[in-house]
């Protein structure tokens, strides 16, 4: 059987999106290592020594981002997982309960359609509970891919200027 065209793509877009993290992550790493091989230490001043250890700090605040990230993100399929199964469970024992099924539960015998009723509406509970969770999990990572672009970003930008500054104007 075919996989439908919009599950292909999302899967396909899942991927890139990984790729995409990991690619930053080790990038935001390799930029981190470079900014600590090349920060000369100097006593904190209005210099481009001072600006490089900016640009040191905001990739190494860019590296922990992108890390965080996809620790997040893994969690939160992680919860995903946990809510799939436990809508699963919640509809097996439904349907079973629709068709009049004798449910046992193994070690301890059949079980009473109200126990049945009681735990698939256990499951359901659980499962819109955990909806708040990959929310939670969902915001997290936005605001870690933010934070991550924006300390690349700010790094860049303190890293040229520190460069231009003692280029062009004289390290003082």
């Amino acid at each position: 059987m075919a996989e439908d065209p919009q599950d292909e793509l999302r899967k396909a877009w899942l991927q890139a999106a990984q790729k995409f993290d990991y690619f930053m992550a080790g990038l935001s790493a390799a930029v981190t290592a470079y900014a600590a091989k090349t920060v000369t230490p100097a006593p904190i001043a209005l210099s481009p020594g001072t600006l490089d250890l900016l640009g040191f700090f905001f990739f190494l605040v860019a590296s922990v981002a992108a890390f965080k990230r996809i620790e997040t993100f893994n969690a939160g399929l992680k919860v995903n997982y946990g809510k799939l199964d436990a809508e699963d469970r919640a509809a097996s024992l439904e349907g079973a309960l629709e068709q009049d099924l004798e449910v046992i539960v193994r070690g301890e015998g059949p079980r009473s359609p109200e126990e049945v009723a009681k735990t698939a509406k256990g499951w359901r509970k659980a499962a819109a509970s955990l909806d708040t969770t990959l929310d939670k999990l969902g915001r997290k990572a936005v605001t870690y891919y933010n934070l991550r672009n924006a300390a690349l970003l700010c790094g860049v930008l303190a890293l040229v200027a520190s460069r231009i500054w003692a280029s062009y104007l004289g390290a003082s």
